[in-house]
């Protein structure tokens, strides 16, 4: 009896550990590396890669929301950018005089406690496609901490059909709702003159 359940434990364990990467991508696709930033670093400029995969091999995801929570610090978020690669032009629509691409959006807010969020929203992530995107952080100045400031970097949400733009006459806009109560402060998005 004892030897049986000793087998079946061990089964158990080994399925849970190898699979756990497989249920884990098909319950939620999108895999963020690394998942914390450390602001231990302090005064110095932080710079991160962090890399954003869609796990699912079979399905492209949409309106994938990516969050950066600042944990245990107050940063300016002036002090902030981001590096990211060329991107497609593959959903993009005027707005004045201007083109306005939506593959990549960065809003920058403060949360119910005032605390520094940040979405990076992705239009879509094709099947195994992985985005790539550098997180510079000036703590020299305009920055507390405490004794494990840090950011926490995690996908929120995704969808499997894409977002409908809005349309008004010629012009095109991107509707977004905050996953929870959310000040905006700034949005950024690529514009090109026409």
């Amino acid at each position: 009896m004892i030897i049986t359940f000793t087998i079946v434990g061990l089964v158990v364990a080994v399925l849970g550990f190898f699979g756990f990467p497989y249920l884990k991508s098909v319950i939620w696709p999108i895999s963020v590396e690394p998942d914390e930033i450390s602001l231990r670093q302090n005064p110095w400029t932080i710079k991160t890669t962090s890399s954003v995969t869609n796990l699912r091999s079979d399905k492209t995801q949409y309106d994938v929301w990516i969050m950066l929570r600042f944990e245990d610090c107050n940063v300016d978020a002036q002090n902030i950018s981001f590096e990211f690669p060329d991107l497609e032009n593959t959903i993009s629509g005027p707005t004045g005089s201007v083109v306005v691409n939506y593959d990549c959006v960065i809003i920058k807010g403060l949360d119910s406690q005032d605390r520094l969020v940040i979405f990076i929203i992705l239009h879509h992530l094709l099947p195994s496609e992985s985005f790539r995107f550098v997180t510079n952080i000036d703590t020299s100045q305009g920055f507390t901490g405490g004794k494990d400031p840090r950011i926490s970097v995690k996908s929120i949400r995704h969808a499997d059909t894409p977002v409908n733009l809005i349309s008004q006459g010629n012009e095109l806009a991107y509707p977004f709702t905050p996953p929870f109560s959310f000040t905006i402060t700034s949005l950024s998005l690529r514009l090109k003159q026409q």
